[in-house]
């Protein structure tokens, strides 16, 4: 469907962007960002959830007048993927 492969494509720019907090070469992980269609998932260490929050409300504010209801929910602290 058109609105969902926009919306695939709009993810997939986000997480280009998302795995810039990840440091470059051999290290720990610091963001494992996951797409599924129209949805990221992007669980990383406490130390960068406000850059990732960061990098999230930049990517709202860009795409906004491309996609006027564009709103991206988030959560913080959740102990597994369960509470989503």
């Amino acid at each position: 469907h058109v609105i969902q492969s926009s919306g695939a494509t709009m993810t997939k720019d986000l997480q280009a962007q998302v795995w810039e907090l990840q440091p470059c070469g051999v290290s720990d992980w610091y963001i494992q960002p996951m797409n599924i269609h129209d949805e990221l998932m992007a669980p990383c260490k406490p130390e960068i959830s406000d850059d990732l929050k960061t990098v999230v409300e930049n990517f709202v504010k860009e795409n906004q007048e491309t996609v006027q209801l564009l709103g991206i929910d988030g959560s913080q602290k959740m102990e597994s993927w369960a509470e989503k």
